[in-house]
């Protein structure tokens, strides 16, 4: 009689070991499923949103020329010839008007234009323009307002690129934007960052990056965390605040592990993609 009986409980342990492997067995594979999809999501969103960036106009540089530290407290008798504008402040500004996308802006037949517009600032006068290649139609002139101008480009290839120096005159410091473009070509996405394109995206994946690493690590390292948390807390709010650092401490290592690498990842999908 005893003998059945353990016989009983013998199959009954074996069966409920089979059940407890089997789950175990699912929870790794579904984490390992988990962790692939949450990777090709953050593949395709990055590839997804490096497509996005076609034109891209970001300054380069910014230089303070007056008021500066040798004409600090004093007024210098300045004024623009052309607007009749006396100058009570000069900025110049390195702006850069590249095309990151994948295909040719515009066409080799016609030119079209980008409208820059310093809407908090008196007057944009262009001192100088580079062209990259040295080939590319581009030509800068005043616009319709002292403070704008235009860009007449043509076929703008992949990587080309226009740099203007510009000079604002009298610009409100405490209001942005500093600069507002708007391309002829109806429907063409441009951006204007303070940046670089690279900074660009970074600023588009980076919380998509660290959310996707915070998941991985979630998975990965959740289950035994949760036994530590278990086998020192049996249960109640000591248990609950027990685990909560532990996926605040997951959320911190998901931030630095995301964001410091995210930058060198913008700048290789900028360049090479």
């Amino acid at each position: 009689m005893y003998g059945r009986i353990i016989s009983k409980l013998k199959v009954q342990l074996e069966a409920h070991t089979n059940l407890v492997e089997l789950i175990e067995r699912l929870l790794k594979w579904s984490g390992y499923v988990v962790v692939a999809g949450t990777v090709l999501w953050t593949a395709l969103f990055s590839l997804a949103a490096k497509n996005d960036i076609d034109l891209v106009v970001w300054i380069e540089k910014e230089t303070s020329v007056y008021p500066s530290d040798a004409t600090w407290g004093k007024r210098l008798p300045l004024q623009l010839k052309e607007q009749a504008i006396s100058v009570d402040s000069a900025r110049l500004y390195a702006l850069r008007v590249s095309n990151y996308g994948r295909t040719m802006i515009g066409n080799p037949e016609a030119v079209w234009k980008l409208f820059i517009e310093a809407p908090f600032s008196a007057a944009v006068t262009v001192l100088d323009t580079a062209k990259s290649p040295n080939d590319l139609v581009a030509a800068a002139q005043p616009g319709e307002q002292p403070n704008s101008l235009l860009i007449e480009v043509g076929a703008l290839q992949p990587r080309a690129s226009v740099l203007l120096t510009v000079m604002l005159v009298n610009t409100d410091e405490n209001k942005y934007p500093r600069f507002v473009v708007k391309p002829s070509l109806s429907g063409l996405p441009h951006r204007l960052v303070l940046g670089s394109p690279a900074v660009l995206m970074f600023e588009t994946i980076a919380w998509h990056v660290v959310g996707s690493l915070f998941v991985v690590l979630l998975v990965l390292l959740g289950p035994s965390s949760y036994v530590e948390a278990r086998a020192k807390h049996r249960g109640g709010w000591p248990l609950v605040v027990s685990l909560f650092w532990r996926v605040v401490g997951v959320a911190a290592l998901a931030c630095v592990g995301g964001l410091v690498p995210g930058k060198g990842i913008a700048h290789v999908m900028v360049w090479f993609l």
